[in-house]
Formats: C-alpha cells, sequence, structure tokens
C-alpha cells in the first residue's frame, strides 16, 4: 500500500510538470522568432536605403501574423494563403514616404516581400522620388507607353505610374506613382505632357481624354503638384505605330517594345524590355541614319 501511495503522487507531478514546461517552450519561441523576424526586416531596409523614414531602435518594431492574400507583394507565390509575418517600423515625425511593410516568412525566417503604406502630401507639396519598389514590379499586360520625349527628357507612364528619366544625367528624376496620387483623389490616373515638356496633367481614367477634363498639374522642373481648373489646349502627342517590327523605317523595333514612338530630327525614341520585369527598361534613341543606338536602363 505504501508503495502504490508514493507512485501515484509522483505521477501527477510528472504530467503537470510536463505541461507547464510545454507551453513556456511555446512562448519563448514565438518571441525569439518575432524578434529575429524584426531584426532580418530592418536589415532588409537598410539594404534598400528606407531606414532614413523609420525611427532607430528595430527592437521597437510590430510583428504580427497574417494570411497572405493578394494585397502583399509576394516573392514567392508559394506563401500565398499562409500565415505569413508582417513587420511593421515606427516613422519618423512628417514624412513623406511610410516605411514599407515588410513579410517574413516564419518558417526560413527570410523577407519574402513588402507592402507600400500611406503616402502623406499636401495641396503644393513636392513629390518625393522614390523607386525602391520597381525593383520587384512586372511590366504587366502591356509595356509602358511614351508621353513625351526631347534631346533631353523622356516622360513615361506604366505600373509604376508615370517617371520622367533625364538622358543627359542617366537617372531618373521624377514620379508620381499611383499610391502618391491617390492622396489627391485620383484612383486611376491618366496623363499627358505639356508640347513644351514642362508640365504633367493628370485626372482619373474615367474621365473623357477627348474633353480633357484634368484634376491638377504637377511641373516637372519643381516636382510640385496642384490642382487646376484651367485645361490645356494643346498636349504632346507621341506617335503610335502597328505591331513593331513590321516597319522598314524602324527596322530596330522588336517584340517587347511599346506600341508608340517619339520623332526627333535625326532620331527616334523609344521603349523595350528583354525581359518581363520592370528593372530590365530601357530607353532605346535609335538614329536614322548609320549610327549606333543609344540605350539607357531606367530602373538600375
Amino acid at each position: 500500500m505504501k508503495f502504490l501511495y508514493l507512485a501515484i503522487p509522483t505521477f501527477l507531478i510528472l504530467l503537470v510538470f510536463g505541461c507547464s514546461y510545454n507551453q513556456n517552450v511555446g512562448t519563448i519561441t514565438e518571441t525569439d522568432s518575432y524578434e529575429k523576424a524584426k531584426e532580418v526586416a530592418w536589415g532588409f531596409i537598410e539594404k534598400k536605403g528606407w531606414n532614413d523614414t523609420a525611427k532607430e531602435g528595430w527592437k521597437s518594431a510590430k510583428v504580427k501574423k497574417v494570411i497572405a492574400d493578394n494585397c502583399y507583394e509576394l516573392w514567392d507565390k508559394t506563401y500565398e494563403g499562409k500565415e505569413i509575418l508582417t513587420v511593421l517600423f515606427e516613422d519618423e515625425e512628417n514624412v513623406g514616404v511610410d516605411t514599407p511593410l515588410i513579410l517574413v516568412a516564419p518558417d526560413f525566417n527570410e523577407v519574402i516581400g513588402y507592402k507600400a503604406r500611406n503616402f502623406t502630401l499636401h495641396e503644393g507639396e513636392e513629390l518625393a522620388v522614390y523607386l525602391s519598389d520597381i525593383e520587384q514590379m512586372n511590366i504587366g499586360a502591356e509595356m509602358p507607353q511614351l508621353l513625351y520625349a526631347d534631346n533631353k527628357i523622356v516622360v513615361m507612364q506604366g505600373t509604376f505610374g508615370v517617371v520622367v528619366y533625364n538622358m543627359q544625367d542617366s537617372v531618373v528624376t521624377n514620379r508620381i506613382s499611383y499610391e502618391q496620387i491617390k492622396s489627391y483623389g485620383i484612383s486611376m490616373m491618366v496623363a499627358s505632357v505639356s508640347q513644351d515638356g514642362t508640365t504633367i496633367f493628370i485626372g482619373n481614367d474615367d474621365i473623357s481624354m477627348s474633353s480633357n477634363e484634368f484634376t491638377h498639374q504637377y511641373d516637372i522642373s519643381t516636382r510640385l503638384i496642384k490642382k487646376t481648373t484651367q485645361q490645356p489646349s494643346n498636349l504632346y502627342r507621341p506617335k503610335s505605330i502597328e505591331l513593331p517590327g513590321y516597319h522598314e523605317q524602324y527596322d530596330d523595333l522588336q517584340y517587347g517594345t511599346s506600341h508608340n514612338i517619339v520623332e526627333l530630327d535625326n532620331s527616334f525614341i523609344y521603349l523595350r524590355s528583354s525581359y518581363w520585369e520592370m528593372k530590365h527598361l530601357q530607353i532605346v534613341n535609335c538614329p536614322y541614319e548609320d549610327g549606333e543606338n543609344k540605350v539607357f536602363d531606367v530602373f538600375k
């Protein structure tokens, strides 16, 4: 009897101890995983140069478990519909562009994507040239289209919004993204450029372009945007062409190019890409007579 009396309490004690230990392990593991996610996410935004908008100290970031859906820009589509971690960093005061939400895989503790956040813009404010999100952007169903070009700049529109590229300095100088322009009540942007190449006129895509009902204008030199009530009377129109590859005078054109060009005095300009990733987009200045093409990598 004494043996049974001693064995039963011992067995019970072992069971209680075992459950308590498993609970502690789960809590420690989750906390440790969150800390690693913060650290990995912080290293990612430092690499991208996004840390100038975030407050120092990655430990103060907030981590949440979410189910990945089409609202997130996932590089690995196998995570769609699965549980992932989101890491949110606190922003500095009065920043124009919020630090993106970073997505981390909980199983491998790797960054698997991000989600752009709100842009805080005000009337007459300068639009920041924010390009980091374009690195993982696909071209989509259609090639970007030329809006304007001269011997110095090229203005184009695509899934990135509208950008201005300076061929003399080989750099993107301006960008109006779809996220930025939402602050002005424009859900889907349509744009045209003035004949002199100084102003971009913007409106919603549900407007009638024939009536030129634009709601805002953007000054390329100052990067300032403001409302407009006066509609432009004369807009620049690039030349549309048929399917590339069928024109003797444009024999340089191949598939994977834009369906419009800009003709200059001694050359013409068009867009092309060898892959369906936006980072491979190029501007080509092709001479009519013998000579080498001038090629510019837009986002490299």
